[in-house]
């Protein structure tokens, strides 16, 4: 398993948090002077206090800050993370993100509204919330995001329907029943972990739509044999399609390295000495020769537009 380390990637989150948060009517906003935009925030990391006790928070659409008027585009990182005592909120049409882990471990979160503004949720946003935790079976979506997918009995196959423009994290982890999902023109990107362990899914279309296949995405779906990444796509993350059927028939893997179309998604650890990546090939995926300790030299060739964070860490 090739995996950022959890440094690196808490580092990277510390850098999310502006020490500059303002507090305007209890709420607390990073503010963006050049395009007038706001996105609610927390003025700690991880601290509970920031909010506590509050247990309705509707979030404006505009705030005034010195004279200035903001519109709230965004719901950061770790917004409202651990306030114990949330149990509802409403987001207006203004906001179209949702940052990782927003809502996280809000443990009496029964209620949210979620507009159709909404076009991206990042990881974890809503995880550890009863409002989370008691979604009923059946498809889920959220503003433009697909959200969720609970198995539901002799159903296996998906179709998400039109307009939607993101598969949240996750979204069918597990789904072990599912053999097919239909994903439309519409959706730009796919989630970390959206078809993990998906044992029976056989087939899946990436459409032309599509720029980024996160983390993780298709890693233990052991009976996906093929799947056809579009030019479209700009960026693959680490492990997408480890434990594949792809992944796991030695005959698709050229010399120790694993292509798929024209993109570089893996390499084996034992891959040693000179290595020339292949002509055409346009994506380095995240961690893609992570590891790789016997490397002496690699040759890219113009072809490449894209390499992926930690593509020869550890080399």
């Amino acid at each position: 398993m090739k995996r950022l380390s959890l440094f690196v990637f808490f580092m990277l989150l510390v850098s999310t948090i502006s020490a500059e948060a303002v507090k305007i009517d209890n709420l607390y906003y990073n503010l963006d002077g050049s395009a007038k935009t706001a996105s609610v925030t927390a003025q700690n990391m991880y601290s509970s206090s920031n909010y506590s006790g509050v247990k309705t928070i509707t979030i404006p659409s505009s705030v005034m800050y010195e004279g200035n008027s903001y519109s709230v585009t965004s719901i950061g990182d770790w917004a409202f993370g651990y306030c114990s005592s949330l149990t509802s909120v409403t987001i207006p049409s203004s906001v179209t993100s949702i940052g990782s882990y927003a809502f996280y471990n809000c443990s009496s979160l029964t209620s949210v509204t979620i507009p159709n503004s909404v076009t991206s949720i990042e990881n974890d946003a809503f995880n550890g919330t009863p409002w989370w935790g008691n979604l009923p079976q059946g498809e889920h979506y959220a503003g433009k995001v697909f959200l969720k997918y609970k198995s539901v009995s002799g159903v296996t196959s998906v179709v998400i329907k039109e307009g939607t423009t993101a598969i949240y994290p996750d979204a069918f982890s597990g789904c072990s029943s599912l053999t097919s999902v239909t994903i439309p023109n519409s959706v730009t990107s796919i989630g970390s972990s959206a078809f993990y362990n998906c044992s029976s899914l056989t087939s899946v279309t990436i459409p032309n739509s599509v720029t980024s296949i996160g983390e993780r995405a298709f890693e233990r779906c052991s009976s996906l044999t093929s799947i056809t990444i579009p030019s479209s796509v700009t960026s693959i993350g680490g492990s997408a399609f480890e434990d594949t059927g792809i992944f796991n028939d030695n005959s698709n893997w050229e010399n120790g390295v694993l292509y798929i179309s024209n993109c570089l998604v893996d390499a084996k650890e034992s891959l040693s000495g000179a290595y020339t990546i292949k002509n055409g090939t346009r994506i380095i995926a995240v961690y893609a020769f992570n590891h790789c300790s016997s490397l002496t030299s690699v040759t890219i060739p113009n072809s490449v537009t894209s390499i992926g964070t930690s593509a020869f860490y550890g080399c």
